[in-house]
């Protein structure tokens, strides 16, 4: 998520986004091969960072298709929210503000640090508005607990369903924005 917010609003603050519009393809898949660029990213962060720990804390995956799965399609669906913040604002600053906004609430409603089914009525609901929970909800599964919120599958589908609404929503802005 990081990484699209800083990209893309730095092409845009230099131009080099608007060059990219020159080619006779549409926002949509200029858009989706930045997104794919972040995911690569982040999925080759993830695979290090997972390979340095398992020395340290060895892991016991029970379902690597699932693991593999949830660590893809969450890498696209955090890459395309990293996306929709930078087509918002107009400086990296402010993108990396923003997606704060959006970062800081998933980390602690999102099952990271505590289930959702622990968490107060009141904030129970926007957990379910949050990616980052059906990613947990996946990982969790794979790793050999009971599934919290959806089957794995499910999960993954509601992964793609954000994936596609934030691929949506910043062409849409992005198109009002450069017309």
């Amino acid at each position: 998520m990081r990484m699209e917010a800083i990209v893309i609003t730095f092409e845009r603050m230099t131009g080099a986004l608007e060059r990219l519009m020159l080619y006779p393809v549409s926002v949509t898949v200029i858009l989706s091969g930045k997104i794919a660029g972040g995911a690569f990213f982040g999925i080759t962060i993830t695979t290090a960072m997972l390979i340095g720990l398992s020395f340290i804390f060895p892991l016991q995956i029970t379902n690597p298709v699932v693991f593999v799965s949830s660590m893809v399609i969450s890498s696209f669906t955090f890459s395309a929210l990293g996306a929709f913040v930078s087509v918002t604002v107009k400086q990296v600053f402010e993108a990396q503000t923003l997606a704060n906004l959006f970062r800081f609430p998933m980390i602690f409603l999102s099952g990271v640090f505590i289930p959702v089914s622990n968490l107060p009525a009141t904030v129970k609901p926007l957990a379910y508005f949050m990616p980052l929970t059906y990613s947990v909800d996946c990982i969790k599964t794979s790793l050999g607990h009971q599934p919290e919120i959806f089957r794995p599958v499910e999960s993954l589908a509601v992964l793609l369903l954000f994936a596609l609404v934030f691929l949506g929503l910043s062409a849409w802005i992005l198109k009002g924005r450069m017309s």
